[in-house]
């Protein structure tokens, strides 16, 4: 019985998530703009049901994870509800992994994207749970072969100050052009 509520509670914690911001499409015809964007969601969800349900090619999520220091970050993209998700970092420690592990239990994930080598022990979990092994063998030295959903990124380039970076020299419209490195900041 103990077993069973300390299961539900970390199966809580993995979908406690956010909704960020839902996308919605612009229309073109001057009838289409006086629609809500409620209703401009609903048609985004129509067209890709309508197209995409028969062939089965319904894509679910796109998730990006990233483990560090004993925390999990995550946010996911629902392409069929247009929504992106927000996990909140959370403390996820190896070897258990318990957050991630009920995060691939719960959705369905299509892409996963994450920052890291096939050597590196997240990495193999989340190939581990691409696979549907249930077998634990991601302590092994073993590297894994990358599936064709996980597209693994290279950490010198993907770090937080090259990233912070990046977003710094981006240039926005509403960005007044003589603006400075303080500024920007």
């Amino acid at each position: 019985m103990s077993e069973t509520n300390s299961s539900s509670k970390e199966e809580t914690s993995a979908t406690s998530v956010q909704v960020l911001f839902t996308m919605s499409r612009k229309s073109t015809s001057e009838n289409d703009t006086a629609k809500s964007s409620k209703e401009n969601d609903d048609t985004v969800c129509a067209d890709i049901d309508s197209n995409s349900i028969e062939t089965g090619d319904v894509p679910d999520s796109i998730l990006c994870v990233f483990w560090n220091g004993g925390k999990i970050g995550a946010a996911y993209f629902n392409i069929l509800t247009q929504q992106l998700y927000v996990l909140s970092d959370m403390m996820d420690p190896a070897p258990q992994y318990i957050i991630t592990r009920n995060l691939f239990r719960e959705i369905n994930f299509k892409q996963i994207v994450t920052i890291g080598t096939p050597c590196d022990r997240f990495v193999k979990l989340i190939i581990d749970l691409i696979a549907r092994s249930d077998d634990n063998t991601f302590d092994s030295d073993e590297i894994r072969q990358v599936p064709p959903n996980l597209s693994l990124l290279p950490v010198n380039e993907y770090s937080y100050t090259a990233c912070q970076f990046k977003l710094f020299s981006l240039n926005l419209p509403n960005m007044p052009v003589d603006c400075s490195e303080a500024e920007r900041e």
